[in-house]
């Protein structure tokens, strides 16, 4: 049988089954030398591996194609892919598996530090990993505040004893490169780092090496709110996002223990330029910070989900976060703290969470004054809040009238872009207050038309819906313009988004 035989009969049978498999060219290569005298199979095992390829559509797509398909699969269906071959083995690990690791147990952690410290050498696994989240983090039981049972290198740190959990934590995060993601959730009462774990960033500080964090989450378990303290973040470097959920934020949580280095520049050793790009040395402008306890971050995006903020850490709130540019309010507990903008000195985005708890609280003695005719209802007792809820209408609209000297007051400030996010527009028609003719003309209408005009002052402004496209009335170019025109300006650009992010509207400045 000739060379070109072999080949032709290997292409039908892969064109029908579309399989590729390493092993599989390796067996037809094996096959090829048995029936082939020719001295051409270097050539053939060539041909074969670029008709496999080829053949197989699946393995050919695009990775962003396949991260679409495979990403709705259960893991047990990825683990039947990863035996078919080799590539899409990888392709799972890199993508799925190990790219946002959840550990939920000190189990799971000693499971997967194994994983990934096996056969070092060739372990890939590490490289894969993103996003790591630790679930119940147990607290300390090394107290030692010696370095002695540190081993630390450039990039790495173990520890003698791995039985401690936090030890083993740290050990993973040390021995992940690529890692941009830090989540801690479910954080009880009581927990913290103790201080040999900022050995790390002491190490890195006289070496002169910076370990950055793109983001770190802390979430305090459920039913508590935990106070914000820095032995929770002085183990994690320098940090670029910080996202705090269900936490206390008060003046002791921005003073640091003395000879400690923690994620906070120490008096603008690690000072960033105004455009983020850079770190320099910048000591002589430094004339503000001369309290030893007080350190600023050099974090840049903050996030507050249903924190608590005390008013006595307001000053302490802007020095600290004095290079904060962007800061996200979500799920608030109190519509004061959208004065907090006041704070972050460099701010330049401002989100705002419209669907949050403090603005749907509703007054029933306010009810009568109500301008909405209820001629038809059927039951004359039948307050006009009732009524308006009836017709989903927003209840941020309904109580605008207690927060519109808050929105008047963060249009003076200089923040270049607004968001608001979870908006919701449900039978809403901007109608201004003088125009008492217009038969739509009541108090939610014309709340809504002030709100919007509140806003002209900013260049940009983004609404982000509380749904998908698909669960919003459809709306044309034309009616959005007329939905949102109290808010345009020459200048200014109003964007509006759905939940995923598609873009349904977008008004551009001159």
């Amino acid at each position: 049988m000739s060379s070109s035989q072999i080949i032709q009969r290997v292409t039908n049978f892969f064109s029908k089954k579309r399989l590729r498999s390493s092993n599989s060219i390796d067996e037809l290569s094996n096959y090829v030398k048995l029936n082939d005298n020719s001295n051409n199979t270097e050539l053939i095992h060539q041909s074969l591996v670029i008709q496999l390829q080829n053949n197989c559509l699946l393995a050919s797509f695009p990775t962003e194609l396949l991260i679409k398909i495979f990403q709705n699969l259960t893991l047990k269906e990825f683990l039947q892919i990863c035996q078919t071959c080799q590539y899409f083995k990888e392709f799972i690990y890199k993508f799925f598996i190990y790219n946002k690791v959840d550990l939920k147990s000190p189990q799971s952690l000693n499971c997967f530090k194994k994983s990934i410290f096996k056969n070092k050498k060739f372990n890939k696994l590490a490289l894969y990993v993103n996003d790591i989240k630790f679930s119940h983090p147990v607290k300390s039981t090394y107290n030692s505040d010696s370095i002695n049972s540190l081993v630390i290198g450039s990039s790495s740190m173990y520890f003698k004893n791995t039985k401690d959990y936090i030890q083993i934590l740290m050990e993973i995060i040390s021995f992940l490169p690529n890692l941009q993601s830090i989540t801690l959730y479910d954080i009880t009462p009581g927990f913290h780092f103790p201080e040999w774990t900022s050995s790390l960033k002491v190490y890195a500080h006289e070496h002169n090496y910076y370990p950055m964090l793109r983001n770190l989450t802390l979430i305090s378990e459920s039913g508590w709110n935990i106070a914000l303290r820095p032995n929770l973040l002085w183990s994690f470097g320098i940090i670029e996002e910080l996202n705090l959920v269900n936490m206390i934020i008060d003046p002791n949580s921005l003073i640091k223990p003395k000879k400690l280095l923690t994620l906070s520049n120490d008096l603008g050793l690690l000072n960033k330029d105004l455009n983020g790009d850079n770190f320099i040395n910048n000591f002589d402008n430094i004339s503000n910070y001369n309290d030893s306890n007080k350190v600023f971050s050099p974090i840049k995006t903050l996030t507050l989900t249903s924190c608590s903020i005390t008013s006595t850490s307001y000053n302490e709130l802007m020095k600290y976060f004095q290079n904060v540019r962007v800061l996200k309010l979500i799920s608030m507990k109190s519509h004061f703290d959208i004065l907090l903008s006041k704070f972050f000195i460099n701010l330049q985005e401002f989100h705002i969470d419209l669907n949050s708890k403090c603005f749907g609280s509703y007054d029933g003695n306010e009810s009568n004054i109500i301008n909405v005719n209820n001629s038809n209802s059927n039951n004359s007792n039948n307050s006009n809040y009732g009524l308006f809820n009836s017709t989903f209408v927003p209840k941020f609209y309904l109580n605008y009238l207690k927060f519109e000297s808050i929105f008047e007051k963060i249009s003076r400030f200089e923040i270049k872009k607004i968001s608001f996010i979870n908006v919701s527009f449900t039978n809403l028609k901007p109608i201004d207050p003088e125009n008492i003719t217009d038969k739509d003309n009541n108090l939610v209408n014309t709340n809504f038309f002030k709100f919007l005009n509140s806003l002209i002052q900013f260049e940009s402004i983004e609404f982000v819906m509380l749904r998908n496209y698909k669960m919003h009335q459809k709306r044309e170019r034309k009616d959005w313009q007329e939905l949102l025109y109290p808010c345009f300006s020459s200048i200014n650009m109003v964007r509006v988004k759905d939940k995923d992010g598609a873009i349904l509207f977008c008004k551009t400045g001159s």
